[in-house]
């Protein structure tokens, strides 16, 4: 894997623009570009963690080791399938949902900067989602309104003719932008944490106004998707580096708090004739179920029926067989809870590996904090988000973020870099 050459550097750090461009065009023409963009890259971003694994000869953490037999282990579980009458098209959907941004942790792992260009391409390509969503959030235009209700036809949890009335649909939506509501609401947290974590930094690259617009408009963003998991892991990153910034002596978060407060209040204001109220509404309705035994209500029976037919405990019935795909032809299957689904489709022996790879990561962070004050928000929130949801394991924009930043905590050559300074 030559991390210098042309081809690499389009994959890995044109990745999400490449995707956010896919996205945009579908949303705007109809038109799915997905043979052009999205399954090359996804092609390519396999094939070049597969040459990291046989062709990097540096020196690695246990980590990284043990990813990388969890990443085949996960690979080769397609002979699962052969003893099996399970369809294989999960094992192929989720090669592009689950594996594909598992790769981009032996990307992380190259990439000894501080400020990583994979945080400049991610952080430039959530905010223009983030940014064009709230525009067409405050003033839909007709043909973002007829993405809405062509999205909310086509989603099969969202059903009543209240949402496919044009007349009235912006009013219930929740920020979604052109990437779908569950995109959007795990995207803003990552961004939260990049902006945060370059703004304490003295080796930032953009100018501070960006960084600031970008904590506001993520932190607005999460907001107004209305998602309990996004609202409180704001609220966290805000406090965390509130704390953080205090430590360092740094004032720029009450700087950051002011002037997200005078964002609120003005969006607010704007929309108290029209929709002001029912944002109110939503936001109530969401706050009255802001536990995690709300959270989990729904759930719980969905991870009973799923383990109760769980058969092969110790090696796993195999990638994707328990996948959302499984579940709407009705086998065993689950969609809101990612820690079930790998220790259903990978068995005892996977989930171990998983929860070491977790551990010991969390354990590098604690040695080293200063080092990795953004990947910590951004892997603590996806473990959080994993419990009620297939965070990891639903889109392909959303989880190479979380695999990079763990990738980025078993590098050696950043740890030493930095120990060095």
């Amino acid at each position: 894997m030559n991390v210098n050459s042309k081809l690499y550097k389009i994959v890995v750090y044109g990745f999400i623009p490449l995707w956010t461009f896919e996205d945009l065009i579908i949303m705007l023409f109809d038109v799915n570009l997905n043979k052009y963009i999205g399954l090359p890259l996804t092609i390519l971003s396999v094939l070049f963690a597969i040459s990291y694994m046989i062709n990097y000869k540096d020196e690695e953490t246990t980590t990284t080791k043990i990813v990388k037999f969890f990443f085949i282990y996960n690979v080769v579980s397609v002979i699962w399938f052969l003893f099996s009458d399970v369809p294989i098209v999960g094992y192929i959907e989720n090669l592009k949902y689950f594996i594909c941004p598992l790769a981009f942790y032996f990307f992380g792992c190259t990439d000894a900067n501080f400020s990583s260009k994979f945080y400049t391409t991610f952080g430039l390509s959530v905010f223009f989602i983030l940014f064009l969503g709230l525009i067409w959030y405050i003033a839909p235009p007709g043909f973002y309104i007829d993405y809405i209700i062509r999205m909310k036809q086509s989603s099969y949890y969202l059903s009543g003719t209240e949402y496919l009335n044009e007349a009235n649909i912006m009013n219930y939506a929740a920020l979604e932008s052109f990437v779908g509501l569950y995109t959007t609401s795990l995207l803003c947290i990552p961004l939260m944490a990049i902006s945060f974590g370059l703004l304490f930094s003295n080796q930032r690259t953009y100018h501070p106004i960006l960084l600031y617009l970008s904590v506001i408009i993520a932190f607005v963003g999460a907001i107004l998707t209305f998602q309990r998991i996004s609202i409180f892991g704001a609220i966290v990153c805000f406090l965390f580096f509130a704390i953080y910034g205090c430590i360092k002596r740094n004032n720029r978060i009450a700087v950051i708090g002011v002037l997200t407060i005078l964002v609120v209040v003005y969006v607010g204001a704007i929309y108290y004739v029209s929709r002001f109220d029912t944002i109110s509404q939503s936001m109530d309705s969401t706050l009255e179920t802001f536990t995690f035994s709300s959270a989990m209500n729904d759930r719980t029976g969905q991870f009973d029926i799923a383990l109760a037919q769980w058969d092969n405990i110790l090696l796993g019935s195999g990638l994707g067989s328990a996948s959302g795909y499984a579940r709407s032809i009705g086998r065993i299957g689950v969609t809101d809870g990612e820690y079930v689904r790998i220790l259903i489709e990978t068995g005892i022996f996977g989930f171990i590996m998983f929860v070491f790879i977790i551990g010991s990561s969390i354990w590098q962070v604690i040695k080293r904090v200063d080092i990795f004050v953004i990947e910590i928000v951004v892997v603590v929130f996806f473990l959080g988000a994993c419990v009620g949801a297939n965070a990891l394991s639903k889109g392909t924009m959303i989880a190479p973020i979380f695999w990079f930043c763990l990738g980025r905590i078993n590098n050696i050559k950043l740890i030493n870099s930095q120990n060095s300074i």
